[in-house]
């Protein structure tokens, strides 16, 4: 009996952390962002991701996802010059679903990448309403699932790929 007040002691410590990650108005304006520049139009897929697939890793955000780059990413990409981080302003855009054929995406996820030294901005949305579930730079169950990827992206590789 003694282990539930500990639990639950614990949940409420996660979610004052978890909440001090929610940057409402930067996760509103940069959903707001994402709409106007209709991204899924306008921005370019992924190497490697045409259409949406499953990923070869576990993924905590689904099992299935499609991928989008920004102008930044996609210029760097054509350029095709070997880099060692992606440039700041670079995007990666995830819609993702538990199950294939879903009307909507469970989650929506982006990384911004800021000045060389600051890293990536992480942002998180589920469900249709897109309610946020962060926005914050150095998110520590995001940079500790992605640091095995170059330069932090882990589902394609730096140029020249």
């Amino acid at each position: 009996m003694a282990a539930r007040p500990r639990l639950g002691a614990a949940l409420a410590v996660t979610l004052l952390v978890t909440g001090c990650q929610r940057d409402r108005g930067a996760g509103e304006a940069f959903l707001n962002r994402l709409d106007s520049e209709d991204y899924r139009s306008a921005y370019r897929r992924a190497p490697g991701w045409e259409t949406a697939r499953q990923p070869t890793r576990d993924s905590p955000h689904g099992n299935y996802l499609d991928i989008y780059l920004n102008s930044v990413m996609e210029a760097a990409i054509e350029d095709g010059v070997p880099l060692e981080h992606w440039p700041e302003g670079s995007v990666i855009v995830v819609d993702a679903w538990s199950t294939p054929g879903a009307p909507n995406p469970e989650f929506l996820l982006v990384m911004e990448k800021q000045g060389r030294g600051e890293g990536w901005y992480w942002l998180e949305w589920r469900g249709a309403d897109h309610d946020l579930v962060f926005a914050e730079e150095s998110v520590a169950q995001c940079v500790r699932c992605h640091e095995s990827g170059e330069d932090q992206v882990r589902s394609f590789g730096l140029p020249p790929l």
